[in-house]
């Protein structure tokens, strides 16, 4: 997450990490798709104190560091997540 590494504002703030990281995947995602035909834009990108079944990942991120788990849900929606990548901000 080159993102990550790069940032040095301070890492207490969580919370402006996440909306700042959440701006970056969309800028990402913005420049990758903008010659696409069907693109429009539109993206699923959010921040919320709840989980929602429609979400492929699922980013923790606190002042220690940075964890992505792919998302996954049962039949009845109980969370079934899969840690794939922790990013250490101790190390940063």
């Amino acid at each position: 997450m080159p993102f990550i590494q790069a940032w040095r504002r301070g890492l207490a703030d969580s919370e402006y990490l996440s909306a700042r990281l959440l701006q970056h995947l969309c800028n990402q995602f913005d420049e990758m798709m903008k010659d696409a035909p069907a693109y429009r834009g539109i993206l699923g990108y959010g921040i919320s104190n709840e989980f929602r079944t429609d979400i492929a990942y699922f980013y923790r991120i606190d002042p220690n560091g940075v964890r992505v788990y792919a998302a996954n849900f049962t039949e009845s929606g109980e969370p079934d997540f899969k840690l794939i990548k922790t990013v250490d901000l101790g190390a940063v």
